[in-house]
Order: structure tokens, then C-alpha cells, then sequence
């Protein structure tokens, strides 16, 4: 989010919303496949 942040702001350029949702979709499941069960419940809700 950070750098996505930085992008806009700093360098006039960012990634067009869909784009970063599914950025955020993968590391998710990622930290998902590692175990965070948190994380999981919070994702099985949508």
C-alpha cells in the first residue's frame, strides 16, 4: 500500500484500482497458504 502511496503521490503514477485489488488478492493468498488462519476467516466472509 505504501508503495502504491509513494507512486501516486510522489511520481504522479499509479496502478488503476483493479489492478491493486488483485495485487492485494494474491499476497493474500499467499499469507493464506503459510498458515494465517486470521486472515483466512476474514477472506472465506466475501
Amino acid at each position: 500500500m505504501w508503495k502504491e502511496r509513494n507512486a501516486r503521490v510522489l511520481r504522479q503514477h499509479g496502478r488503476p484500482a483493479v489492478a491493486i485489488i488483485e495485487s492485494i488478492k494474491g499476497k493474500s493468498l499467499l499469507w493464506i497458504q503459510a498458515g494465517d488462519t486470521a486472515l483466512e476467516n476474514l477472506v472465506a466472509r466475501e
